[in-house]
């Protein structure tokens, strides 16, 4: 077996663990398109065609932005190709698109308005989005701050940390 089985061996049980870890984590759905999408993947990484697989995964988040586990898993792929600065890309989209779903006021103004709503399924869905997107932030602030330091860009990571350390004592 050659050392580039093995690394694709790894990316493959990589992706894999990252998708579990995220389904306890995070527990966001994933639709029967996205699940294709994963699958397409995973064939691709099987095939050592880690290209393609990043293709995939750049199309389904550009027709998905709000698809966040995709960006993940796309930063994935560039660390393994030793593609720093386009993992680092991947993650800031994904930061941005969490940070545009999940903007302090709008956040601020939902918490307030959950006490208001009297459905208890609407009001458990609104929480529920809330933890769903502040979990994302926090897993793309982490793995951001890794690249960076991976990047030699010391500063930036120890800044990335500074605003995890500020969200956890908020």
């Amino acid at each position: 077996m050659m050392l580039s089985d093995w690394t694709r061996i790894d990316l493959a049980t990589r992706l894999r663990g990252m998708n579990r870890t995220l389904d306890c984590l995070v527990g966001d759905e994933t639709n029967r398109t996205l699940q294709e999408v994963l699958d397409a993947v995973m064939e691709r990484i099987a095939t050592a065609d880690t290209e393609e697989a990043a293709a995939v995964l750049e199309a389904t988040v550009q027709a998905s932005p709000c698809w966040l586990r995709g960006y993940l898993l796309l930063a994935t792929i560039y660390e393994y190709d030793r593609k720093a600065d386009l993992a680092a890309d991947s993650i800031e989209r994904g930061l941005a698109v969490c940070a545009r779903s999940s903007s302090t006021l709008r956040l601020q103004r939902w918490g307030e308005r959950v006490g208001q709503i009297t459905g208890s399924i609407a009001r458990d869905r609104i929480i529920r989005n809330i933890q769903r997107l502040t979990r994302y932030e926090h897993i793309f602030r982490q793995r951001l701050a890794m690249i960076q330091i991976r990047r030699g860009s010391l500063d930036e990571a120890i800044e990335e940390w500074a605003t995890i350390e500020g969200d956890r004592d908020a």
